[in-house]
């Protein structure tokens, strides 16, 4: 009965994946003539998406589904491993 329940409704399991910030080489910050709601300048800092910045995530998602099929389950993700930068 447990293998017939397993089979029909599975298992759901969650990864969460952390890193750090690495360093901008070109660390800026534009001030814009845009008003916050309390009266300050709003300040934009531009980011530059880099190699450096998608791989740890490339290999966080790589690592999960190794542990995901090793253990005989089937790996399910919202979001893509391969495409474009993610957009600003």
């Amino acid at each position: 009965m447990k293998k017939r329940a397993r089979q029909v409704y599975g298992t759901h399991i969650g990864f969460a994946g952390r890193g750090e910030m690495l360093p901008n080489p070109t660390p800026t910050a534009n001030r814009s003539d845009v008003r916050l709601s309390v009266g300050h300048p709003r300040f934009a800092l531009p980011l530059q998406w880099s190699d450096l910045r998608v791989a740890p995530g490339q290999d966080m998602q790589e690592t999960f589904r190794a542990i995901v099929e090793t253990m005989g389950g089937e790996f399910r993700t919202k979001t893509s491993i391969h495409g474009q930068y993610p957009s600003d």
